[in-house]
């Protein structure tokens, strides 16, 4: 009896799963022209100090300091920092411009505006580990880096940093913040 009960539930929660894994329940495209806007959000693994992509762009993310010397001698020219980099499509720059503002003589973005009001949204959002190191596969497109500074406020000191390049090849890039404040 109590066999034939487990069985009927088992039945009935497959039944339920499989009907809720419906086409309608996946995520669709609006229109044919316009593709589906995914972000995906990056993390780098702690030991990870080297690229293990063949074209992009890698390096630490820095907010400048005081130079500190290293155990081999090299100087630092910062700290290294874990703000996440917010990577853009090239075609997102209009609507980043939208939403722009400038704050003690500087420009920043509003990333939370950008992406209700002009529907830009970043294809990635990488986050550096503990020694800054980041990695950026451009798969032979161009594309927009922002940092976040504060809770979806973007900054880099020259506007959108603009990357990317239509033949592979490895780039080594850090990237350094001087005074965000």
């Amino acid at each position: 009896m109590m066999r034939g009960k487990l069985s009927s539930f088992i039945f009935i929660v497959l039944l339920l799963f499989l009907h809720a894994c419906g086409k309608e329940n996946v995520p669709q495209k609006e229109s044919q022209e316009e593709p589906l806007a995914l972000t995906f959000k990056l993390k780098m693994h702690k030991k990870l100090g080297e690229p293990t992509i063949i074209n992009g762009y890698y390096g630490r993310l820095l907010v400048s300091g005081e130079p500190k010397k290293q155990l081999d001698s090299t100087a630092i020219r910062g700290l290294p920092s874990r703000n996440p980099i917010y990577v853009y499509e090239a075609s997102s720059l209009p609507g980043l411009e939208k939403v722009a503002f400038q704050k003690k003589g500087k420009t920043f973005y509003d990333l939370k505006k950008a992406e209700e009001k002009e529907n830009v949204v970043p294809r990635y959002i990488i986050k550096p580990n503990k020694s800054g190191f980041y990695q950026i596969d451009t798969d032979n497109k161009m594309y927009y880096l922002l940092i976040e500074t504060d809770r979806n406020t973007g900054y880099y000191p020259t506007g959108p940093l603009k990357i990317g390049s239509t033949e592979k090849r490895l780039v080594a890039l850090d990237l350094i913040l001087s005074d965000i404040n």
